[in-house]
């Protein structure tokens, strides 16, 4: 699938000495070429790039201040590929785990860097170790593409402690619930459906172990989360207050859904 996005972009500067000019053609030309390097290392292939003129009467005007006579505004069109190539979802293996913990870190990065609302912090949760236990139990699970790790999530029947302060709208035996914890895509492709393909594995696992009722929880903070979870048919039976996985303070939303 093919996006094509627009970008305005207003050139500003920090006003200089009155000695000098007050717009720099030298400045707006570095700006220029940060901007568009920022979407070609996102990912994006540049289309077109105008810079609309300033009309040809306020060119024209006397005392017309100089910035005002140069360009303002930068139009960008760019595209960014989104086909997908064959993938997978199988349990994980040793040599999954360097590519498992790449992705937490990254995500960890992005929280770190302001660009994403997760919840997690570095060092306490997720780790290597996280992913290692999960190996080890036989609940890891990847999503391979082209035989690169792009997902990652823990699937078993452990319900966390704090599942037990929540008033669940479905009441069900332990043995028929089965639990999604850790969902991760690795941020350099998210938006692909990724996520949406891990859930869809998850409730299709459930099913086919005689688990009808499916429960999974996120930090309330984590709105990208909350937003995808409501859309695939997941209700939030609550938010509770605890200590999540060595996290203190965490409101921890629970969801649920019934096969």
């Amino acid at each position: 699938m093919l996006y094509i996005l627009f970008f305005f972009f207003f050139l500003r500067i920090r006003r200089p000495p009155r000695s000098t000019p007050l717009y720099s053609s030298a400045a707006s030309d570095v700006y220029k070429r940060q901007y568009i390097n920022s979407l070609i290392e996102a990912g994006f292939s540049i289309q077109h790039v105008i810079e609309p003129q300033p009309p040809a009467a306020m060119m024209e005007l006397p005392g017309m201040p100089d910035e005002m006579r140069r360009p303002m505004m930068l139009l960008v069109s760019a595209k960014k590929e989104t086909v997908r190539g064959d993938s997978m979802i199988r349990k994980a293996a040793m040599e999954d785990i360097e590519a498992v913990v790449r992705i937490y870190d990254a995500i960890l990065t992005e929280e770190e860097e302001g660009r994403v609302t997760i919840g997690w912090q570095r060092g306490v949760y997720p780790t290597e170790n996280t992913a290692l236990e999960a190996l080890r139990a036989g609940t890891l699970f990847v999503l391979e593409e082209d035989g690169m790790i792009r997902a990652a999530a823990k699937i078993d029947q452990n319900q966390v402690p704090c599942y037990a302060q929540c008033s669940w709208n479905n009441m069900a035996p332990d043995d028929q619930v089965m639990v999604l914890h850790t969902l991760v895509v690795d941020p350099a492709v998210s938006g692909r459906g990724y996520g949406t393909e891990f859930v869809r594995f998850y409730e299709s696992y459930a099913a086919k172990s005689g688990c009808a009722y499916l429960r999974m929880d996120t930090n309330q903070r984590n709105s990208a989360a909350r937003s995808l979870y409501k859309k695939l048919g997941y209700t939030e039976a609550g938010i509770v207050p605890c200590e999540f996985n060595g996290i203190a303070g965490v409101n921890l939303v629970c969801l649920e859904k019934k096969l």
